[in-house]
Parts: C-alpha cells; structure tokens; sequence
C-alpha cells in the first residue's frame, strides 16, 4: 500500500546559507574576547580591516552569536579562576580583605547576613538630610527650612539668642495640588 504524502520544496528543507566568518573577523572577536583590545576600532586596527565594516559584521546575528558564545566560554572558564582567587583571600593578613572574601563566599552559599536598615545603596542610616522630591503627598509631612537672618545672627553674637528673627521657608508638599 503506498501513501500519498506532499512533496516538499527544496527551499523548505535546507535553512538558508550564512556567509561564512572570514578569518579577520574571528581574530578580531579573539582580540576582543581576551582583552587585548579594548575598542571595535582597535579590533579593526589589528586584523587590517576598517572600523566601519567590522562594525557592520558584528551587528550580523550570526557573527554577534559567535562573539556572544565566546564570551560566555571565556567568562566560564575565568570564573574558577576567580574563585581561586576569593578563596585565597580568606587567607589575606588584612582583616578586611578577609571579611570581605568570606562574605562574598557566604553569600554565594545562600548564607546573607541580615539586610540593614535605612534607605541607603550602602545600608544603614546616614547622617545628614534626604530631600524626597517624589510626586506622591504624604500625610504628616512637614518641612521647615530655618535660615538666620542678618539680624539674628548679630544679636546671637552680641549675646541676645532671645530676639529669633527667623526666616521661615515652609516647603511642606501642597496636597492641593
């Protein structure tokens, strides 16, 4: 018993031929990827082609796929190294630098220390003023802005704190608004 199955188009079956990477291309991507150059036109310089077409051939996908891929090796094959390195920090004569590695390994291993408190990038509080420009009115928001003037200053000086000729500037957020 026979079937009767579609043909398919040669054009179908066959993905489309990539241009193959030439030489100069893949040596400058190895330039680049070890770190012996560190620009595009660099990378150019060094194989003997033009920024410009080194450029345009890096921004094609499977060329960009190549570079993409040995980056990814090579940062794979650094990361022991590094690692290496952080393990032999533990062993450092600078208490920091020992601090420093063990809690870097710590955390890697899921063991944080508790997060701190304040809002802060480096955590903690900090001394000095935050100045919250955000849209949002908040209730129970009041600021005041207290500035000496030239009258009180002089009369501090001259040993009379008790006439506060103040200036006031209230920049307290208008929930009208």
């Amino acid at each position: 018993m026979t079937r009767n199955v579609p043909a398919t188009s040669p054009s179908a079956e066959k993905p489309a031929r990539l241009k193959p990477i030439s030489k100069k291309i893949r040596d400058a991507i190895g330039a680049m990827v070890r770190g012996d150059v560190k620009t595009i036109t660099a990378a150019a310089e060094q194989v003997g082609l033009s920024r410009e077409h080194l450029s345009r051939e890096l921004g094609r996908p499977h060329i960009a796929k190549l570079l993409q891929e040995k980056v990814a090796r090579n940062l794979a094959m650094s990361s022991a190294r590094a690692g290496a390195t952080k393990v032999d920090l533990l062993d450092s004569a600078n208490d920091m630098v020992r601090d420093r590695a063990a809690s870097f390994i710590l955390g890697l291993s899921g063991h944080l220390p508790d997060a701190p408190t304040g809002n802060h990038r480096s955590g903690g509080p900090r001394a000095g003023w935050m100045i919250d420009l955000s849209d949002e009115p908040r209730a129970g928001i009041v600021i005041h802005i207290v500035h000496p003037t030239e009258e009180s200053a002089a009369a501090a000086r001259a040993g009379r704190p008790e006439e506060p000729s103040r200036t006031i500037i209230d920049v307290t957020p208008n929930p009208s608004t």
